[in-house]
């Protein structure tokens, strides 16, 4: 008779130790997080390590490392966890109030339109729901979304995203924004041609950023290269730049609205510059009704936001 492998059977609380381990990357900093001894804590991940049979943590004076194990397990963990707390949630809302916790990333453009007024939206409506919101880099949020630390996120979607569904939601259109000038002398327009930049100088974010691709491939298109005199992948920090005309910026025209005095905002033409933001959940992750309706009203505000023309530069996708 052929020997079945044993079953590996773990309790919740030594995954979630583990995972604030990795989370924190120090057993001393998760062992203050959870206001447990370190001592306690060791043994813990011991006896976890023990139960799956593989090395999960290295040690050392410097912190710890995740092994290739450890980062299976890891992502396999949030997962249980999130469904965990999930399902917790859904039985206490039973009859109830819709309880839980619900997770959404933004990357920044998205989350200064769209986190202020679904945040109020969910306060209002269903009290019961704690939104928690987080604001990055796409980068960022992306490793987010595919380690089951978000329910679902919004994001610059140019590419299919391993285990992760992607819904087009809107397109946006990007402009050159630079300081206006108050001489009162050039001729003031609305497009502005991406062959006439080749000697604009640029404050750019850096080539790991989804942005910088795209303004690099359409200055490729027309057979320049952008003139950049600094990378910087702090939003705060490009718009100030513009603001004092250091350089000029490639920016969604939402994220000078409440500014717009103080720029010139122009359209990028021939070609014109867009990208699509997308809806994200991750597959592996089943919507509870909680995060169904969190989901629901998120495109309820979205929708509202272009009724109302508050939402400058985007479109909605044509399904």
């Amino acid at each position: 008779m052929t020997a079945h492998p044993r079953l590996v059977e773990v309790d919740t609380k030594k995954l979630r130790f583990f995972v604030k381990i990795v989370e924190l990357g120090s057993l001393t900093r998760a062992a203050d997080a959870l206001h447990i001894a370190q001592s306690a804590l060791s043994q813990q991940l011991v006896a976890l390590e023990r139960e799956v049979g593989a090395r999960l943590l290295s040690r050392s004076s410097r912190g710890v490392a995740v092994t290739p194990a450890g980062q299976t397990l890891y992502r396999y963990g949030q997962l249980i966890l999130r469904q965990y707390q999930q399902a917790i949630a859904e039985i206490k809302s039973t009859g109830e109030l819709l309880r839980g916790d619900v997770s959404i990333g933004f990357t920044t453009g998205t989350a200064s339109m769209v986190s202020l007024p679904l945040l109020a939206d969910v306060r209002s409506q269903f009290p019961g729901i704690t939104l928690c919101l987080h604001e990055g880099l796409s980068g960022s949020v992306i490793e987010m979304l595919m380690n089951n630390r978000l329910d679902m996120a919004m994001l610059y979607c140019d590419r299919p995203l391993k285990g992760v569904n992607c819904k087009p939601l809107l397109v946006e259109t990007l402009y050159l924004v630079s300081k206006i000038d108050q001489s009162g002398q050039g001729e003031e327009t609305e497009t502005v041609p991406v062959s006439s930049l080749s000697d604009r100088p640029l404050i750019l974010p850096s080539r790991s950023h989804a942005l910088r691709s795209q303004v690099d491939a359409a200055f490729s298109e027309c057979g320049i290269a952008p003139h950049v005199i600094a990378e910087v992948d702090s939003l705060n920090t490009i718009v100030g730049a513009a603001e004092q005309g250091i350089a000029a910026a490639i920016l969604p025209r939402s994220v000078v609205r409440d500014r717009a005095a103080a720029f010139k905002v122009q359209r990028l033409v021939d070609p014109e510059i867009t990208r699509t933001i997308a809806l994200c959940v991750p597959q592996s992750v089943g919507m509870s009704t909680t995060i169904e309706v969190v989901h629901a009203n998120l495109i309820r505000v979205v929708d509202r936001l272009l009724a109302s023309d508050a939402w400058p530069g985007v479109r909605r996708v044509v399904a």
